[in-house]
């Protein structure tokens, strides 16, 4: 036998087996963003009690296209129930996301029961490889 019959035996084989399991492939993660937990806690400076309906979202999302919004990847949402910061949030996220060319970027927000925007983070915060973040907010009262 020669090297093409043994290729084309080989590549033939691996072909019905694949078939035979009808097994896909697993799809690779994009780079930086591997399936996992995000832990961390949400704070601000100010000495401002939060209001005992506060309400905390934090998220995950594709940061990488200007001129859209954002979208989400993964968010969290906490009812505080009377508690103060630092609130600690742990979060999932996924490994399936189709965009080999994203940027992922943790943002957070406190809100009144009634809505209103009370804290919200002002920087870019980088989704991080060691699965651990703090975020500090800024008073968006002001």
């Amino acid at each position: 036998m020669d090297f093409r019959t043994i290729t084309g035996a080989l590549a033939l084989t691996l072909a019905a087996t694949a078939c035979a399991n009808d097994v896909a492939p697993e799809p690779l993660p994009a780079p930086g963003l591997v399936a996992g937990r995000l832990a961390g806690t949400v704070s601000y400076r100010e000495r401002i009690a939060l209001p005992a309906d506060a309400v905390v979202k934090v998220q995950i999302a594709d940061v990488a296209r200007q001129d859209v919004p954002a979208r989400t990847i993964a968010e969290t949402r906490i009812e505080t129930e009377g508690r103060q910061v630092p609130i600690a949030f742990e979060l999932a996220y996924p490994a399936d996301h189709p965009s080999a060319h994203a940027e992922y970027a943790v943002s957070a927000r406190i809100e009144g029961g009634d809505g209103r925007l009370l804290f919200i983070t002002d920087t870019r915060n980088p989704l991080p490889q060691n699965g651990r973040i703090d975020l500090w907010l800024v008073n968006a009262q002001r």
